[in-house]
């Protein structure tokens, strides 16, 4: 993976779906484009996101856009609305776009019916928080005076009750539905 700064984006002309990324630069991206689509400038967003979904495509990325939240959604389905006229791209992504949009639909069905059904408790929350700063399971559970074995019980709640695999996207969606 390239280790550019996500300060340091690269010209949009110069991507490609082989270029050798690394996943912040890639929600850096994903960022920029919610950010220019929430000032009004909807154009600029397209502009910015669709290199990033055809390299999207090409390697079948999915939950780095269904963890970027509801501005992306809502992007994705304005470029999926849009006339094909308005940019060529656009015919070869729709397959694409439409999957992530369903994608989308179904992560959020699950995530409304796990958070009103079975909400975090406050330890799990600080621990989710700890993960999100960058902790390792001994380091929560020598700052919270717990067992290690006792931290991996509380992130495997974690994980089943915001219906997620991994500590990455558990703090991705904590954060989308508010939780961080």
């Amino acid at each position: 993976m390239n280790q550019r700064s996500p300060e340091c984006p690269r010209a949009l002309d110069t991507l490609s779906p082989d270029d050798d990324l690394s996943f912040s630069e890639f929600e850096s991206a994903l960022r920029r484009a919610c950010s220019a689509a929430s000032q009004g400038s909807v154009d600029d967003s397209c502009e910015l996101l669709i290199p990033w979904l055809q390299i999207g495509a090409a390697r079948g990325l999915c939950m780095a856009f269904v963890d970027a939240g509801r501005p992306l959604l809502a992007l994705l389905e304005g470029l999926y609305h849009a006339p094909a006229t308005n940019d060529p791209r656009l015919s070869n992504l729709r397959p694409y776009i439409a999957t992530l949009l369903r994608f989308t639909a179904q992560v959020n069905t699950e995530e409304s019916w796990t958070i009103d059904s079975r909400p975090l408790s406050r330890r799990e929350i600080g621990i989710l928080q700890m993960i999100a700063d960058g902790m390792s399971n001994k380091g929560i559970a020598r700052s919270l005076g717990i067992t290690p074995e006792t931290v991996k019980s509380h992130v495997k709640s974690i994980f089943v009750k915001l219906a997620t695999r991994t500590r990455a996207q558990a703090v991705a969606r904590a954060e989308a539905i508010g939780f961080l």
